[in-house]
């Protein structure tokens, strides 16, 4: 039987439809999906709240911490130690549940749209949640590197930043120590246009690599189809939206509009529609970019290798 292939730098369906298209099938199919799956993606965003959540309480028992070293006076001598162990433990929290499990409520976000489309294909359910763990290693490795590449994008616009903070402190300094009771506030401000222009440009790096990057993570541990090692993934995934770079901003900023105008109904509200609509947009957003036509089901990759992934 033959199996549905696809080469990561020939993305199914990008070459076909334009930004325009491919934006108003996302959108449509987004929309059914939310609206025929919800119960499946609230299933999903219950999960991935409940991996904020205990990353969010870490945290708040290291605040803690840190609040009482302070009023006991032991603070200074305990923070360099105390800022250490924080960052591992929020580090390690994010390797051992949040980045599984989100990557898990994905999966099932994806498998419901899949569903949806085609009702006679069989159902990952619930399992699709443990996918994230049982392809621990992809996981891990595919968050990695699209941090590394959020780093790598904001540090020009870091850097640029930090240039306009040292003019300004630097002026400061000098006017203050010639002439001590003369306003020096102009010169402090003067690297701020400087430090404003490192903000934008980090700002819109990271709304860059993010909507090349929308679903990385789904495509490097998707079981339906051939499996891809992680730096193939992320090649795979930046082909996919290669020329179509407006659509992918236009769809990550509605899905992040859509979490953002659902805090106005609270936390219910972020629950119930906000991260459920998120997950239904990126699950129909992969299907236009990398699964087969829906008159064909994705079925599991069966092959013994993988298939040679061209440089």
């Amino acid at each position: 039987m033959n199996q549905p292939t696809l080469e990561p730098t020939q993305p199914h369906n990008v070459h076909r439809t334009t930004s325009a298209e491919l934006f108003e099938r996302t959108m449509s199919k987004g929309w059914s999906t939310f609206i025929s799956g919800w119960g499946w993606m609230l299933l999903a965003t219950v999960a991935v709240t409940v991996s904020i959540g205990v990353g969010m309480i870490l945290s708040w028992a290291w605040q803690g911490l840190e609040y009482y070293l302070a009023v006991s006076g032991t603070f200074a001598n305990q923070r360099p130690l105390v800022w250490i162990a924080y960052f591992v433990s929020i580090t390690i929290c994010a390797a051992a549940i949040q980045w599984p499990v989100q990557s898990g409520a994905l999966m099932l976000a994806l498998d419901t749209a899949r569903n949806a489309a085609n009702r006679d294909r069989p159902r990952l359910g619930v399992d699709a949640l443990f996918i994230g763990y049982r392809r621990y290693l992809a996981v891990i490795a595919s968050y990695f590197l699209f941090m590394c590449c959020m780093v790598g994008a904001m540090l020009p616009g870091a850097l640029l930043g930090g240039i306009g903070w040292f003019m300004s402190r630097t002026l400061f300094e000098a006017g203050r120590w010639s002439a001590p009771s003369a306003p020096w506030s102009a010169l402090e401000i003067a690297g701020l246009p400087i430090m404003a222009l490192g903000g934008c440009v980090a700002f819109a790096a990271s709304i860059y690599i993010n909507a090349r990057l929308f679903v990385f993570p789904m495509r490097a541990i998707d079981p339906m189809l051939e499996p891809l090692k992680p730096i193939a993934a992320l090649r795979a995934t930046w082909a996919a939206t290669h020329g179509r770079v407006w659509s992918s901003i236009g769809l990550l900023l509605i899905a992040t509009a859509a979490v953002s105008m659902s805090v106005f109904l609270c936390c219910i509200g972020i629950v119930l529609v906000g991260m459920p609509f998120q997950l239904a947009l990126q699950a129909a957003f992969y299907r236009e970019l990398f699964d087969p036509d829906d008159a064909v089901p994705p079925q599991p990759w069966l092959g013994e290798h993988p298939p040679r992934i061209p440089v």
